[in-house]
């Protein structure tokens, strides 16, 4: 409530958002696309939680941010053919925020 304002793009008053929100959840509650993010985390945070959640949502792997890198001087395809190891691509781009907080990876894997 402390940053509630009321401005050209938001017209209604706390109370009557604060109903609308409500009434929002009621009718979403339940539904397998339902997400809510939490008002008390960083603003950063929502982004990444929203941004993987509409990731999710159209049925994309949702990205880690944990990654592991490694030098290697040559692979034999034929090697990992035999030993059956999946070969994959990955593709990836990126998305500037709206809000200019930073840059998002969405990323395909093809096997």
């Amino acid at each position: 409530e402390e940053f509630y304002k009321i401005d050209e793009e938001r017209t209604e008053s706390i109370t009557d958002a604060q109903d609308n929100n409500r009434r929002l959840k009621t009718a979403y509650i339940g539904t397998e696309k339902y997400r809510q993010q939490n008002n008390k985390q960083l603003f950063e945070h929502k982004i990444t939680r929203t941004t993987h959640d509409v990731i999710s949502m159209i049925g994309l792997p949702v990205p880690l941010e944990i990654e592991d890198k490694f030098a290697v001087k040559s692979i034999d395809k034929d090697i990992l053919k035999k030993m059956k190891s999946p070969i994959s691509q990955i593709e990836q781009f990126y998305l500037n925020s709206l809000a200019g907080t930073g840059i998002h990876r969405a990323r395909k894997l093809m096997q």
